[in-house]
């Protein structure tokens, strides 16, 4: 677990939600990450109240995504398990 909190500390891109913190006790663990104010894409994706979206917005969401994954797969120095 530390090991992978200190791997996820090491990553800054635009597209990857920063880590702030973690805190654990015993089997209790806990991250903490910056606030979405918006909420994140996977309750965007499972609301009921979501609203159709122009394509656009659903190719800038893409864009986003895969290179946030570039990022994690090519552009990162730390190894991320």
């Amino acid at each position: 677990f530390i090991n992978e909190v200190a791997s996820m500390s090491q990553t800054s891109h635009v597209n990857i939600v920063s880590l702030l913190g973690f805190c654990y006790e015993g089997s209790k663990r806990a991250i903490v990450y910056e606030f979405l104010e918006n909420g994140s894409l996977d309750q965007f994706i499972a609301s009921e109240k979501s609203q159709v979206i122009n394509v656009s917005t659903l190719y800038g969401i893409a864009l986003g995504v895969a290179r946030g994954l570039e990022y994690l797969h090519y552009g990162c120095k730390t190894r991320i398990a």
